[in-house]
């Protein structure tokens, strides 16, 4: 059975993101390679909420996404930033069996860290979709 997970990494590794990578394999689940060169992406679902009704569960489920970007440079993660939300806000199709519904970008929180000089960017996500 295909997950939402597998929406996320088959939209992400498509090349208009995976192309501004350090690889077109620099995307992660939940955690980075320890080994991991930036620029490159780390995605989760926060949380997945069925919808119950009448002791049973209904489509669509409902999920909340986090995409992390690490890059050295604000330029990097701005152009990667573009590109992930142009995949995945307002996403309308399905992917090895998980049809979404649609998808909403809802918010995102920038750091930096000035001893490596790294930034991030924290994009999330709503989905709605079905298994």
């Amino acid at each position: 059975m295909a997950v939402l997970e597998t929406v996320l990494k088959s939209k992400l590794g498509e090349s208009a993101v995976a192309n501004l990578l350090a690889t077109t394999t620099s995307i992660w689940a939940v955690e980075a390679s320890q080994d991991a060169v930036e620029p490159y992406i780390v995605y989760e679902v926060v949380t997945d909420n069925p919808h119950e009704a009448m002791s049973a569960s209904v489509a669509p489920m409902n999920a909340l996404v986090q995409v992390s970007i690490y890059a050295k440079t604000l330029l990097e993660i701005t152009n990667i930033f573009i590109q992930v939300k142009l995949k995945l806000h307002r996403l309308r199709e399905t992917v090895d069996s998980v049809v979404v519904q649609d998808s909403f970008y809802e918010d995102r929180t920038d750091f930096f860290t000035r001893e490596d000089r790294n930034y991030q960017r924290d994009l999330t996500f709503r989905f709605f979709y079905e298994e």
